[in-house]
């Protein structure tokens, strides 16, 4: 059989793509590596504008089946509160955020792929990709041919690699830790975030379905606060790091690790052509955002729709694949430059820090920067930039 699209990877982007090119009567075949999702330390949280993206892809309902409903963001300084923001109130898509663990997301939007009428194969290492048309796909035991080849393999994409997708990676200057924890009391309809005084790091509780959340530190590498938590002997501290920097009791009482733990340096990534010759990148494998500002699930369902909706539209695979690579690079861009300034302001340990935050912070919301509300509709040209920082 001859499919429309072989998407390799059955994780978020690519069940989201699957679902939504399945549903418009393409014949799509998902290969998933794992037999089953486990919990690692990756993003539950889908801001406002990756909501927006999940209504075009119709799995809003999908989603909010396994996921907490954010209300709130709260932000405390010093262990004091210091806003509470609507979020359907105050972002671009007037729509809230959406908490889930990574785990269940994943395993609803494939099974929303396949209820399209996806085939689903899991358990399948795919040892290769050939270009053309068709395109093929290589496994150990088997091939198969596909007008399109989707590679939704994540970050460490071999398969891009291999097939000479040039990606550039940036290392940034945040170490960020978390942990899953169970049998919460925090509230469920916020998420809480806490700066010391002097910033530089900060500590986020995400709420999650069923009593849990996920706990963050993230700190500039310069930061006093910056420190490596690897293993369950690291667990106190990881909660006494939660505490020095505000976290109150409600969001710490009574919770028990249920996860692992781990600390890794953030990095972003960049692609000029994540697509050729039939084969098209998505997600983390297209290239990523800063882990530490938490933009890959909302970009993960911006590549999938924007995507599927060029396929729809265009005449050729062919002009659906530039038309996708050109769209991809701008908004890539555009989140990049917002995070990046984002991140300076907030994170930007000492007194250098403190006057960049003197100066800006009020500036960002009268120059249209949003990253949770607008991620890559926040204005980022170089003026805005100029108007920001000079």
């Amino acid at each position: 059989m001859r499919y429309d699209a072989i998407v390799v990877g059955g994780g978020v982007g690519g069940a989201a793509f699957a679902c939504a090119l399945a549903r418009d009567g393409g014949r799509v075949l998902v290969l998933e590596r794992e037999p089953w999702f486990r919990d690692r330390i990756r993003g539950e949280g889908i801001h406002p504008w990756g909501v927006a993206e999940l209504r075009e892809l119709a799995l809003e309902g999908v989603v909010e089946s396994v996921a907490e409903t954010v209300v709130f963001w709260k932000t405390h300084v010093g262990g004091t509160s210091v806003s509470a923001r609507p979020l359907a109130e105050t972002s671009r898509s007037r729509a809230p955020g959406l908490d889930a663990h990574h785990p269940e997301l994943q395993e609803a939007l494939l099974r929303a792929a396949e209820d399209a009428g996806a085939t689903v194969r899991r358990g399948v290492r795919v040892t290769g990709v050939r270009r053309g048309t068709p395109a093929i796909v290589i496994s150990a035991t088997e091939s198969w041919q596909g007008e399109l080849v989707v590679l939704a393999d994540g970050r460490g994409s071999t398969m891009a690699r291999d097939l000479g997708f040039c990606v550039d990676e940036e290392p940034t200057p945040m170490l960020v830790s978390g942990m899953l924890v169970s049998d919460v009391r925090g509230a469920t309809n916020a998420v809480s975030v806490f700066f010391p005084p002097s910033f530089g790091a900060v500590a986020l509780h995400f709420p999650l379905p069923g009593g849990r959340a996920r706990l963050y530190v993230a700190a500039h590498e310069r930061s006093t606060e910056a420190a490596r938590f690897s293993s369950a002997g690291d667990v106190r501290a990881f909660l006494e790091a939660c505490r020095r920097l505000g976290v109150s009791s409600g969001h710490l009482e009574g919770a028990r690790p249920s996860g692992p733990l781990a600390t890794f340096q953030t990095s972003s990534r960049f692609t000029l052509a994540p697509a050729a010759e039939g084969v098209v990148l998505v997600g983390d494998a297209a290239g990523n955002v800063d882990p530490a500002l938490g933009s890959g699930l909302s970009l993960a369902f911006r590549d999938a729709r924007v995507l599927a909706t060029v396929l729809r539209r265009e005449g050729s695979r062919d002009a659906a694949l530039r038309a996708y690579a050109e769209m991809r690079r701008e908004y890539h861009s555009a989140l990049l430059r917002v995070e990046s300034w984002t991140r300076r302001i907030l994170y930007t340990p000492g007194s250098d820090g403190d006057a960049l935050r003197a100066r800006c912070l009020d500036r960002m919301p009268a120059l249209g920067i949003d990253l949770i509300g607008a991620g890559p509709e926040s204005r980022s040209d170089a003026a805005t930039e100029r108007a920001l920082f000079e």
